[in-house]
């Protein structure tokens, strides 16, 4: 019993630390909503939407944002998208957790500064007005 009460602890220590590396904070640009942000500063958000819709939206915030697409692709239960601006690139990532759940992750790449922090939070915020906006 004293060998596994070592590793009990140092599994619910790892698993606290991690937990700790992210947060939850409102999106002030959409009232009401929550956006998760890693340690590392990758914004991310599960939308009760099916991955699809969630890939037309995030495209269509690209798009609008002046970013290029830069490579589409599928892995596994999920997609990933590349996009590069001026600024530096976005690694997106659509991960379907359910048939009408999907999460979205934007990970800015670019020179790793303030503003790809910004930029990878506004992604999210744009693509959950836009959701939001289409089912009313």
């Amino acid at each position: 019993m004293s060998r596994s009460f070592p590793a009990a602890l140092a599994c619910a220590l790892a698993f606290g630390t991690l937990a700790a590396c992210t947060e939850m904070r409102p999106a002030p640009e959409v009232p009401g909503e929550q956006i998760g942000h890693t340690i590392s500063g990758t914004a991310f958000k599960t939308f009760d939407a099916p991955l699809a819709a969630v890939r037309v939206a995030t495209v269509s915030v690209v798009h609008s944002r002046g970013l290029q697409l830069s490579a589409l692709g599928s892995r596994g239960s999920g997609e990933t998208i590349l996009a590069s601006g001026a600024y530096g690139a976005l690694k997106i990532e659509l991960d379907r957790k359910g048939k009408h759940q999907t999460t979205l992750k934007v990970d800015a790449v670019g020179g790793g500064g303030y503003g790809d922090y910004d930029i990878a939070t506004k992604v999210v915020a744009d693509v959950a007005r836009l959701l939001k906006n289409e089912s009313k």
